[in-house]
């Protein structure tokens, strides 16, 4: 077709990257990184205007205490299309708060309510029945006792018989199935039953529980791995030879720490090598020179940043010589505790990252729109070293940093009419943005953005919108086989 569109001879092409390339032992990647395929002209359709679709339902909840952040969003459902009406500027994504109770801080144990006062007898005579209930009023934390006992009680009441008929004893029915356990690590189930048959002139009255409660998942690896681990030292190693062989020499031993703490154990305290005495008859012809002990060098860097760590320091010693006196026993090497405040004292909050450039206009001409978008981020409020663990969860000081605002925005765009354009314009691609930082799969990646759409017959534009290339990972990244995979194919 004339003015560089395509005709029935011609065709359309589709373009995708490679966004894993094979590393280790993984396959390559099978197919390639474009497609053609034959297309022709057909008539335009019909004006079609924009429409707005309707709001999604609320999002699960960022956290389940503390204050977090639910979402609703909405799209464009339908792009104005061959000259139809745009769609007004509005709202696409709604933020609000959700789970504000505060989280707790220590571990907590099930407790239950008190009694409920005890309900009306459900006969008047001939034996009926009252019950009274209670609830759970604080669930367990993890590491927390579950709630052990019954939630409601029944007892008999107005026994004495109302005629000579026979007496129907009440009947409970089957217990219904443990409900799913509250916790991981001791929490608590429920089961219930009902009364099919109550009791009547005179049977007797239904005793027993009709809801139960009873402990679950104690003791499970979930609790177990959460549990605090002390240190432990091992056991002392064999002492060396003797350092001289007369007037007093030295001799040392060693042990090794087996067990580090972990989850705010207890560390160890203690030295790791012991020095004693030798050898302590005269050599002659010597002068003589007493055993002497060196200052303490400098601490060494704790081998935790938070939750409880070691640190240790070393001394060594000069020997006697002569009729000089041995050094009494001591450490060459000790060990102290340090950094034991909880790594959970940090705190990142939600921001959001920079808007992301608009996307190409939709329609060069007769109102197109164009959409830029932006993410939630989590930022350490202050420093923050790499070995800390940091928990996830919004800010609740004075100055709250929440995620409240738009995440997409939609502009209009292209609003000259088709019908005033009187010459034709190529398609015009956006410049490659940067290359990206090399993930742990061997890949960077950039990408770029079309401009100015062809119209009026002209030239569309041709070729990928993301490209990529391979690099060599960080030392940090652990090595594995990975196989080469592609991202989904680009639009016709």
């Amino acid at each position: 077709a004339e003015g560089g569109g395509y005709g029935q001879d011609k065709g359309r092409v589709r373009y995708r990257v490679v966004l894993q390339f094979p590393q280790g032992g993984g396959a390559e990647c099978d197919g390639g990184t474009f497609e053609l395929q034959p297309c022709a002209i057909e008539k335009c359709p019909m004006k079609v205007d924009c429409h707005w679709g309707d709001w999604s339902t609320l999002s699960a909840c960022t956290t389940s205490c503390g204050g977090g952040m639910a979402s609703r969003s909405r799209e464009v459902v339908q792009l104005p299309q061959h000259g139809g009406k745009r769609c007004e500027k509005n709202i696409t994504m709604m933020i609000s708060e959700c789970n504000t109770e505060a989280c707790p801080s220590t571990i907590r144990n099930c407790e239950f309510s008190i009694w409920n006062d005890w309900q009306g007898c459900s006969l008047p005579c001939g034996g009926g029945q009252q019950h009274r209930s209670r609830i759970i009023l604080v669930e367990a934390s993890e590491g927390g006792d579950p709630c052990q006992g019954d939630l409601q009680e029944f007892k008999e009441c107005n026994m004495e018989p109302c005629n000579a008929e026979a007496e129907i004893p009440c009947v409970w029915g089957q217990w219904s199935r443990w409900s799913a356990c509250s916790s991981l690590c001791n929490g608590h189930q429920e089961r219930h039953r009902s009364i099919v048959t109550l009791p009547q002139h005179g049977g007797k009255a239904c005793s027993g529980p009709q809801k139960v409660v009873r402990g679950c998942n104690l003791d499970t690896a979930t609790c177990r791995a959460e549990a605090p681990r002390d240190c432990e030292f091992g056991a002392w190693r064999g002492w060396s030879a003797c350092s001289q062989l007369c007037d007093g020499g030295q001799r040392s031993r060693d042990r090794l720490i087996e067990v580090h703490p972990a989850n705010m154990g207890r560390p160890c305290h203690g030295s790791l090598d012991q020095t004693e005495p030798c050898n302590t008859e005269v050599c002659m012809g010597e002068q003589r020179y007493d055993c002497l002990w060196k200052p303490w060098e400098e601490w060494e860097a704790c081998t935790q940043s938070c939750n409880g760590g070691q640190r240790t320091r070393r001394r060594s010693l000069v020997d006697a010589r002569g009729h000089g006196s041995a050094c009494q026993a001591g450490s060459t090497m000790e060990v102290a505790a340090c950094n034991t405040k909880s790594c959970w004292s940090l705190t990142e909050v939600c921001e959001w990252s920079d808007w992301s450039p608009y996307s190409a206009c939709s329609r060069s001409c007769d109102s197109g729109q164009q959409t830029r978008l932006r993410k939630k981020s989590w930022q350490s409020p202050g420093y923050a070293p790499e070995d800390h663990l940091v928990s996830r969860r919004l800010f609740m000081g004075e100055a709250p940093h929440e995620c409240l605002g738009r995440q997409k925005e939609i502009r209009a765009c292209g609003l000259t009419p088709c019908s005033m354009a009187s010459t034709s314009v190529n398609c015009q691609w956006e410049t490659w943005s940067g290359w990206g930082d090399c993930s742990c799969s061997g890949l960077q990646s950039r990408h770029r953005g079309i401009s100015v759409q062809a119209f009026q017959g002209g030239i569309p534009c041709v070729g990928a919108s993301q490209d990529s290339k391979s690099c060599k990972p960080s030392s940090s990244c652990t090595s594995l086989d990975v196989n080469c995979t592609f991202g989904g194919w680009s639009s016709w």
